[in-house]
Parts: C-alpha cells; structure tokens; sequence
C-alpha cells in the first residue's frame, strides 16, 4: 500500500505493508482500562500487558 500524507509543505511517500489483526484483539480501546489505566498528566493510557495480551501477542511479550 502506497501513501502520500502532507507533513506541512513537504509531501512524504510511504509505502506501507498492511497486516492482519491477531485473533482476539478488534480494538485497541478493547484493552484500556480507563479506571485505572489513565495517567492523565501525560495524556496517556497504560495497557496490561499480562497473560491475556501475550497469548494474542506471544512476539511482544516473554513471560519469565
């Protein structure tokens, strides 16, 4: 897949390889707990990447 996205002036092409969505993961709002995921200050969300994620992501994740 070939992009072209406008960063100010200058016009940058990107050639982009689409993947599918791991099984089990349709959302990454899915995955956020906004309770007790937020931290506000940064204006971001903190993702549990415990045994649910890394069974649908076993490449990002070693369990020890």
């Amino acid at each position: 897949m070939h992009l072209e996205v406008l960063r100010g002036n200058l016009t940058v092409k990107l050639s982009i390889d689409p993947v599918d969505v791991p099984v089990g993961i349709d959302s990454l709002a899915n995955l956020l707990d906004a309770q007790n995921g937020l931290v506000a200050d940064l204006g971001i969300f903190i993702v549990d990447l415990g045994k649910r994620i890394a069974s649908v992501l076993p490449d990002l994740l070693r369990m020890t």
